[in-house]
């Protein structure tokens, strides 16, 4: 994925930016991990 967009835009991506990225993308999948959780909850009718 990185590499590919490494391709497309021809430029360099530093290691801070690739970390800032990589942070980005995990804080995503948590929120997105706990609204399916907090869902799944509410729905259980507990």
């Amino acid at each position: 994925m990185i590499l590919g967009l490494r391709q497309q835009t021809g430029t360099i991506i530093y290691t801070e930016e690739l970390r800032a990225i990589a942070f980005l993308i995990d804080q995503l999948q948590r929120i997105k991990l706990e609204k399916h959780l907090y869902t799944t909850y509410l729905r259980s009718g507990q």
